[in-house]
């Protein structure tokens, strides 16, 4: 339905001040669900609403195969002989502050319900107005259509993208290129002893420092889930750990301890460095899927420098006046992985088709 989609962008800001309100007053919730899309509406569809419609309007009667064949599309209310389904009630919460889109389903469907079915009301009334025919709405209308359509054209040059057979001569060559590219990493192996407080530490390392097996305290004394396997932590890289541990880790020479605890969230750790070494690129079929990936990208990337080869583009400034030189784009086509020189814009890829 959605009908109000734009007249819900335009009160999003609305539609988080009542969402609000709902919470605040306490508006009850239906049973604890983890998802949207898990939502069964009342008889009548109705949703939390104890069944029925407003208005006195019998309910339209949703599609049984239809709903069995995507949930999204359950009736969770009837709005003056309209039917509301799951999805909308998803594209109002996207309109939510992060805040409360991150809350669970739960807590916010009914106050979200009510707030689409007023949605859908005020929709309903400012086309009773002809408002749907004003000017900046239909410009608003015609500008979100735009940004779906490429949206769907984008979806779609992703999947023949990557549908497309790619030859194992190709990634072949990919894979060379990226070994001779490569820059190895160090890593070094190390174990270490968790404790709880810096005095517990400075007891471990006294011990340490009268002898004692490195492995067999981290046994009796680490409280991480590492303690079983003698504190081993195995090969890790700068990156791989926090900042803190990492500095102390790499400062080592391999068999030396640290003589001072190291402190992160976690809290207190002894560290022993007991290798270190350059770590070795992937191998080829490791890299398999990522190399087609970037491959498909690349595709995606040269069709859309096609489509703006082939079309009339005149630039202006914020005061109207011609720009007289192109954007500065080299630094953007290497990290959307374009040919250098080429004048598209940074893309995310989608990864499904869409509807």
């Amino acid at each position: 339905m959605v009908n109000g989609t734009v007249a819900g962008i335009a009160a999003s800001a609305f539609v988080a001040g009542a969402v609000l309100v709902f919470l605040i007053l306490g508006v009850g919730a239906p049973p604890p669900i983890s998802d949207i899309s898990e939502i069964t509406p009342a008889a009548g569809g109705g949703g939390s609403l104890g069944g029925g419609t407003e208005g006195g309007n019998p309910p339209a009667a949703p599609d049984p195969q239809e709903a069995e064949e995507d949930p999204r599309n359950r009736v969770v209310a009837i709005v003056d002989g309209a039917a509301l389904r799951l999805n909308d009630l998803e594209a109002y919460k996207q309109m939510m502050p992060s805040e409360l889109r991150e809350l669970p389903v739960n807590v916010i469907y009914a106050p979200l319900l009510e707030q689409a079915i007023t949605g859908e009301v005020l929709a309903a009334a400012g086309r009773k107005l002809r408002l749907d025919k004003a000017a900046n709405v239909r410009n608003r209308v015609a500008f979100i259509e735009d940004r779906l359509i490429q949206s769907a054209y984008l979806a779609r040059l992703a999947e023949e993208a990557r549908q497309a057979p790619v030859a194992d001569e190709q990634i072949q060559e990919r894979y060379l290129a990226f070994l001779e590219a490569y820059e190895a990493e160090d890593e070094v192996r190390a174990r270490h002893i968790l404790l709880k407080t810096r005095q517990d530490a400075m007891e471990v390392i006294g011990q340490l420092e009268k002898g004692g097996d490195f492995a067999e305290l981290a046994k009796k004394k680490s409280t991480g889930p590492s303690a079983a396997y003698g504190g081993d932590l195995g090969y890790f890289s700068y990156g791989e750990m926090e900042t803190p541990f990492a500095d102390a880790a790499f400062a080592l020479k391999t068999g030396a301890f640290t003589r001072q605890p190291v402190k992160t969230k976690f809290g207190w750790h002894v560290i022993i460095v007991e290798d270190r070494r350059k770590k070795g690129p992937p191998a080829l079929d490791e890299m398999r899927d990522k190399l087609a990936e970037k491959i498909a990208q690349e595709k995606v990337q040269a069709s859309i420098d096609s489509l703006r080869s082939a079309v009339a583009i005149e630039r202006y400034n914020p005061d109207g006046s011609p720009m007289k030189t192109l954007p500065a784009d080299k630094s953007v086509q290497s990290q959307s992985g374009a040919p250098e020189g080429s004048s598209a814009e940074p893309l995310t890829y989608p990864n499904s088709q869409a509807d």
